[in-house]
């Protein structure tokens, strides 16, 4: 196809594929922008008759003109999508020609949280997976451990009076904690789907109850493909750290993270001006 008609009708029904396939309004969007922005920079040629090299060309082009390695990745991401659909429509043969492309590891901070680029390349990895997405922002969001997440049960989860709560066992304690809203929506949604009668509130593919070293090596996985360093335990350490810099009292946040000194809370409270305006700015916000 050629014009900037054509374009425009074929990038319209990628995005209707996209929607076909449970992807988010937000990341229909972002792929399209990306697969417009590649048919203007290859113009006149197809987006059909490209190769393995033009894509890496112009890839390189727009890191060099300060792309970030987030954005980089979400790029990545696009055409991969985009070339996985329109090869059988344009008739190719062979291997999607976007699949060899790499990601990038995204820069973290010196201080040991995940950056606001890093959750979102972290989600866009998730994007579909509504089980891992809902693991994610519930331990980002309460700070819970992995052990506290797989002992929950579905029974755990209730309505309170600004959102939802969860009870988790700690100490032989029943200790109540506050996903966010956007954690609410990610578990309300993985729970709806569900079509198991266990009571547990994540599940394996078998059925069962997870158990922490699968959750541990499946989000091994995740971390690797978004080209973010860390594991679970960072999820956590980012709770921390944004509700220290939020101005939450350290007595409080050791109880949410059940931790047994006052010096252990300690190490969330950062010492940076800048890092502290990085941690709090998005502390409430939807990634």
């Amino acid at each position: 196809m050629r014009g900037a008609s054509a374009r425009g009708e074929l990038t319209a029904a990628f995005g209707q594929w996209l929607t076909r396939e449970g992807r988010s309004p937000g990341t229909v969007r972002t792929y399209c922008s990306e697969i417009d922005a590649l048919s203007a920079w290859a113009a006149p040629v197809s987006l059909a008759e490209l190769a393995p090299g033009d894509l890496e060309r112009y890839l390189g082009e727009r890191r060099e003109r300060g792309a970030s390695p987030a954005t980089h990745n979400v790029r990545v991401a696009a055409l991969r999508a985009f070339y996985r659909w329109h090869r059988p429509i344009a008739g190719r043969e062979g291997r999607n020609i976007a699949a060899h492309l790499r990601t990038v590891a995204v820069a973290e901070s010196q201080t040991p949280y995940l950056s606001r680029e890093a959750i979102r390349a972290l989600l866009t990895v998730l994007e579909g997976n509504l089980r891992d997405t809902a693991i994610m922002l519930l331990l980002l969001s309460t700070g819970i451990k992995v052990s506290e997440l797989v002992a929950a049960d579905r029974s755990d989860l209730r309505e309170a009076e600004e959102g939802m709560e969860l009870l988790v066992n700690r100490s032989g304690e029943r200790l109540p904690v506050y996903p966010s809203e956007q954690a609410s929506d990610a578990l309300a949604a993985y729970l709806a789907s569900r079509t198991d009668d266990s009571e547990a509130l994540f599940v394996a593919r078998t059925g069962r109850r997870l158990a922490v070293r699968t959750i541990q090596g499946v989000f091994a996985r995740h971390f690797k493909a978004a080209g973010v360093k860390g594991s679970l335990r960072t999820l956590r350490h980012t709770f921390g750290v944004h509700r220290s810099a939020a101005g939450m009292e350290l007595s409080h946040l050791q109880r949410l993270l059940g931790l047994r000194t006052a010096r252990s809370v300690e190490r969330y409270r950062l010492q940076g001006a800048q890092d502290l305006r990085a941690a709090a700015r998005y502390t409430e916000q939807r990634y």
